[in-house]
C-alpha cells in the first residue's frame, strides 16, 4: 500500500522532491516498478512529471488516492518494505545452507544483511551533487514574479519580514493575556483572505459566530461593540448588505472549527485534515495550549505536549506548503516594560516550550501601550532581517484599523518621523472589503 501511496503522492506533488528528500529510489517502488519508469522518464524528456491525466491514460488499471499520511511514516515503510523483500530470499537460502555447514550460513547473512540495515537509515541531502533541488526551488519562485508572498496587511511589518512564504511557513504571535493575540491573528488571517486565499482557523476558546464578528469588523470595519449587542441602528442596513455581499459575491471562504466541532481538541492531524479537506492555504490557530498531542504518551507533561505540537505543526506546514499562523500565551517571567503599561515579550518567554520559537520560522510579540496602541516586535524572521523592530500602531479595536506611529527609536523611521502614519494604515470606515 505505501508504494502506491507514494507514487500518488510524486503525481499530486508534480514532483519526485520527496523521492530525493528521503534518499529513495526505484528499487523501493518495486511493486510498481514500470509505472515509476514511465514517470522518470516523462521527466528526463519533458522536464515535469506527468500530470494525473496523463499518467491514468497510461496505466488505466491504476488507483488514484489521497495521502494524508506524513512523509516521514511514507518514507520510513518504504524503506521497511524494501529491507523485508530483500531479506525473506536471502534468509530461506541461509536456512538451506544451515543444514551444510551453519558457520557458512551465518557468514553468508553477515556478509548481505549489513546493507540491508543502512536502508533503515534515512539519507542525507547532497548539497554538491543534488544542487538540482535548489534549482528547482529558484526557479518556482522565479515564476511567482515575487508573489510567492502574502501580506500581512500591514506594510510596515511586510517591509521587515516581506510577509507569509506561500512555500511553507509557521508563524508564532505571543503575548500577556488580554493583549489582543486572536485580533491581531485575525488581522493577518482577514488580510490573507481579502487577497484571495482560502483561509482556515481553528478557535479553541471562541466560538464560530464570535469569530465571525470580528472578521466583520476587520474587512468592513463595522462597530464590534455594535453587532455584538445587535444595536449598529445607523449602518444595520449596510451591515446587512455586508452579509448578503459575503454570501452571493463569489469569494474564497473562510472556514471555522471549534473543539465542539471535533468532540476533542484536535491534534495536529486532524488540522492537516482540515487543512486538506477544504484546500485552505492559511491556517491561524488560537491557541497551541487548545490542542491535543496524538504523540503523548502516558506520563506526558505540557512541555512535551507543546514541543510535539510545535514539531508536528511545522512539518506540516512544509509539506503542504501551509501558512500557519499560531497563538501562544507569554509566561510571567523575563518582560521588560514597554510605555506605561506594555510588556514586550521575549523569545524564552513563550508559554510552556522553547521548541515554539526554535520551530517557528518567525516569531512576533505583542504588547499594550497606554489603552489604544499595540506594539509589535519582530523576535525571529528566518530568512530575513527585522529581528528586534518593534513597530507601534494606534488600535481602534471596536472598528478593526491600525494605524502606524512612526518613531525614532525605530531604525526604519529615523530622519522619517514627520511622515504622515495615514499614509500606510488601514483607513477603513466604509464598508467594503
Amino acid at each position: 500500500m505505501v508504494q502506491l501511496q507514494i507514487i500518488n503522492k510524486v503525481l499530486a506533488e508534480q514532483s519526485l522532491s520527496f523521492m530525493v528528500r528521503n534518499n529513495l529510489s526505484a528499487e523501493h517502488l518495486f511493486e510498481y516498478a514500470s509505472e515509476y519508469a514511465f514517470i522518470r522518464e516523462h521527466q528526463a524528456k519533458y522536464g515535469n512529471v506527468p500530470d494525473l491525466a496523463t499518467f491514468v491514460a497510461q496505466f488505466p488499471e491504476f488507483e488514484v488516492v489521497e495521502v494524508t499520511e506524513s512523509e516521514e511514516y511514507l518514507a520510513d515503510k518504504a524503506r521497511e518494505e524494501y529491507a523485508f523483500h530483500q531479506a525473506v530470499p536471502l534468509v530461506k537460502k541461509a536456512y538451506e545452507m544451515l543444514e551444510g555447514n551453519a558457520f557458512e550460513a551465518i557468514n553468508y547473512l553477515n556478509a548481505n544483511l549489513g546493507s540491508l540495515l543502512a536502508q533503515g537509515q534515512r539519507g542525507a541531502i547532497d548539497l554538491v551533487a543534488q544542487s538540482a533541488i535548489r534549482e528547482q526551488a529558484y526557479d518556482e519562485r522565479k515564476a511567482l514574479e515575487g508573489h510567492g508572498f502574502i501580506t500581512t496587511g500591514l506594510k510596515e511589518l511586510d517591509d521587515l519580514v516581506n510577509g507569509w512564504d506561500t512555500f511553507g511557513e509557521s508563524v508564532t504571535i505571543f503575548a500577556r493575556p488580554g493583549v489582543g493575540k486572536t485580533w491581531v491573528l485575525l488581522k493577518f488571517l482577514a488580510e490573507a483572505w481579502r487577497e484571495g486565499y482560502r483561509v482556515g482557523m481553528y478557535s479553541g476558546e471562541m466560538p464560530a459566530n464570535e469569530i465571525g464578528s470580528r472578521f466583520d469588523t476587520l474587512v468592513a470595519h463595522f462597530s464590534n461593540s455594535q453587532i455584538y449587542r445587535g444595536a449598529l441602528i445607523r449602518e444595520e442596513a449596510e451591515y446587512k448588505a455586508h452579509l448578503k455581499k459575503l454570501r452571493e459575491g463569489g469569494y474564497a471562504p473562510f472556514y471555522v472549527i471549534t473543539p465542539e466541532d471535533l468532540g476533542r481538541q484536535p491534534s495536529v492531524s486532524d488540522l492537516e485534515a482540515f487543512a486538506k479537506t477544504h484546500g485552505i492555504e492559511v491556517l491561524g490557530i488560537d491557541q497551541y495550549s487548545k490542542m491535543g498531542d496524538e504523540r503523548a504518551l502516558r506520563g506526558s507533561d505540557g512541555r512535551e505536549r507543546l514541543e510535539h505540537i510545535s514539531a508536528d505543526l511545522r512539518a506540516m506546514a512544509l509539506r503542504n506548503h501551509l501558512v500557519v499562523l499560531g497563538v501562544s500565551q507569554s509566561n510571567r517571567s523575563g518582560v521588560k516594560m514597554v510605555g506605561k503599561k506594555g510588556e514586550m515579550p521575549e523569545l524564552e518567554n513563550i508559554y510552556g516550550a522553547d521548541a515554539i520559537g526554535q520551530d517557528s520560522t518567525k516569531v512576533i510579540s505583542l504588547a499594550q501601550v497606554g489603552d489604544m496602541a499595540i506594539t509589535m516586535q519582530v523576535i525571529k524572521n528566518r530568512g530575513g532581517g527585522g529581528e528586534g523592530v518593534s513597530l507601534t500602531y494606534l488600535w481602534d479595536k471596536d472598528h478593526g484599523t491600525f494605524t502606524y506611529q512612526p518613531s525614532a527609536d525605530n531604525p526604519m523611521d529615523v530622519g522619517q518621523v514627520e511622515r504622515q502614519s495615514a499614509e500606510y494604515g488601514d483607513q477603513g470606515g466604509e464598508g467594503v472589503f
